[in-house]
């Protein structure tokens, strides 16, 4: 049998049963909306839907969100309005009673007039001969100026001259297309300046005066003809870390070849080290392999070995293991060409320094073992 299809209260749409909202429900939330919108209250007996449609929902909901916001970030909004204004005019206060611009009297002055109303108009009578009346004053009106001389003026105004001369650089949009530079030399001390044309370092230099993130005006020096510049700068840097890294002074665990090290040899160690050292190195291989530790170590032994044949006590290990893996001195050899592993002969003698060292690891063990059991036993009392 057919679902029943119900229509939307507001806009009387056709609504199949997945596809509604009921009314009422103590989830539904939005009724105070509903009603302003109907116009009367909706009742559930009232013989009419009792379903809205999504769209219409989601109006409501809307309605809802900008009632809250009328309700509540208005006044706060207002506050905001009262404090700035309360804090500017504290401000205006401080700063600019000291100065009255006034005429070049030195004495206290004692004028007279008849003040002007601005806010409204001096009022009219009818007559067949109209004419404007002048209200008539009570008293006559003073006021009090206090004057200050040219010299004591004078030096109020130069008080402020220091200030500006500290500013050093300064950015002046004179047309749309063009933007002045301003800048002191600081052998001379001249003001001098310099328009940039439109372009990248236009974009470069607007991005500065707006003191906006330094994330952004780096992607915008990248995104610019000074990219190329910048790759040769990390090229460069990079360059300088990896001949850190191969450096004799402070040697890499890479170069240490010793069987104690190989047999003690630790990704995590390697990784530290890359990340001290070489922080650009690591930075870059870190998100070229997606953040994997294990991977960042790997590469930058890999690239190390071709740039300096000593850096390979990570190849030595690989050797060792392929060689316990039954691998071939053919697949050796191959995989050394491709940097992945060092030479089969290494290999050899690398295996014959690792079985020298457990052998003596084994003897001292043994040995060991056997001076305890002396210790702990005493041989006559057993015969």
């Amino acid at each position: 049998m057919a679902s029943c299809v119900e229509n939307c209260r507001l806009c009387h749409e056709s609504l199949p049963p997945k596809h509604r909202r009921t009314i009422f429900t103590e989830t539904f939330g939005l009724t105070n909306q509903l009603i302003e919108v109907l116009g009367y209250i909706p009742r559930a007996e009232d013989g009419m839907s009792k379903y809205l449609c999504g769209f219409c929902f989601t109006k409501l909901n809307k309605l809802s969100k900008i009632e809250f916001d009328i309700s509540h970030r208005l006044e706060a909004l207002k506050n905001e309005k009262f404090e700035l204004l309360k804090m500017l005019r504290a401000r205006y206060v401080q700063i600019a009673r000291p100065i009255v611009h006034s005429p070049r009297l030195s004495a206290e002055k004692q004028t007279c007039g008849t003040p002007r109303q601005e806010t409204s108009k001096r009022p009219l009578f009818h007559s067949p001969t109209p004419r404007k009346v002048k209200k008539p004053l009570i008293f006559t009106p003073t006021e009090n100026r206090m004057i200050l001389p040219k010299t004591q003026r004078m030096e109020v105004q130069d008080d402020t001259k220091p200030e500006a001369k500290k500013k050093k650089v300064s950015v002046s949009l004179f047309s749309p297309g063009k933007a002045k530079l301003l800048y002191r030399t600081s052998q001379s001390e001249k003001l001098k300046s310099r328009v940039i044309p439109p372009g990248s370092y236009q974009r470069i230099i607007k991005n500065l005066s707006k003191n906006t993130s330094m994330d952004r005006i780096g992607r915008v020096v990248y995104k610019s003809c000074l990219k190329e510049s910048v790759n040769k700068s990390i090229f460069t840097e990079v360059k300088k870390e990896c001949s850190l890294l191969c450096s004799r002074k402070d040697a890499s665990i890479l170069r240490n070849i010793s069987s104690d090290n190989l047999a003690t040899f630790s990704i995590d160690n390697l990784n530290a080290e890359i990340q001290n050292k070489a922080p650009l190195l690591h930075g870059i291989l870190h998100h070229a392999v997606k953040g994997s530790n294990i991977g960042t170590v790997v590469a930058t032994a890999v690239a190390l070995k071709f740039r300096n044949n000593q850096m390979s006590a990570f190849h030595h290990i690989l050797a060792q293991i392929l060689d316990r893996g039954g691998a071939t001195d053919e697949t050796i050899d191959t995989l050394a060409k491709l940097g992945l592993s060092v030479t089969p002969s290494a290999a050899f003698n690398q295996k014959k320094k690792m079985l020298q060292r457990q052998t003596v690891k084994i003897g001292n063990l043994m040995l060991k073992e056997k001076e305890e059991i002396e210790k702990s036993v005493y041989i006559p009392s057993l015969l």
